[in-house]
C-alpha cells in the first residue's frame, strides 16, 4: 500500500514532502494525499493567476492599438479638412499670368 501512495504523488509533490521534512515538519506516507492536493492547488493558483496577466497584458495592447488607430483616423481627418481648406483658399484667386490674362486663357 505505500508504494501505491508514493506512486501517485508526482515530482513537485515529492520535491514539497522533502522540503517539509527538511524544515523539521514531521512527513508520513499517509500525508502525501494531501501534499500532493496542496502542490495541485498551488499550481492551479500560479496558472490562474498567469492566465489573468495575460488576459491584463491582452486588453492593455488592445487599449493601445485602439488608441493608435483613432489618432491615425484624427490626424488623417485634419489632412483632408486642410486640402479641403487649401483648395477652398485657392479657389478663391484666380491665377493671373504676367500680362494680365488669367491663366489658361492665353493660348498656351
Amino acid at each position: 500500500m505505500p508504494e501505491s501512495k508514493l506512486n501517485d504523488i508526482n515530482a513537485d509533490g515529492l520535491v514539497s514532502a522533502v522540503e517539509k521534512s527538511v524544515a523539521g515538519i514531521d512527513v508520513k506516507i499517509e500525508d502525501l494525499d494531501n501534499i500532493q492536493k496542496e502542490v495541485e492547488k498551488a499550481s492551479a493558483a500560479k496558472d490562474t493567476e498567469k492566465l489573468m496577466q495575460q488576459q491584463i497584458d491582452s486588453a492593455a495592447n488592445l487599449d493601445i492599438a485602439m488608441k493608435v488607430k483613432r489618432a491615425k483616423d484624427q490626424q488623417s481627418l485634419q489632412e483632408r479638412l486642410l486640402k479641403r481648406k487649401k483648395k477652398r483658399l485657392r479657389g478663391g484667386r484666380r491665377r493671373v499670368c504676367a500680362v494680365g490674362v488669367p491663366a489658361g486663357r492665353d493660348g498656351s
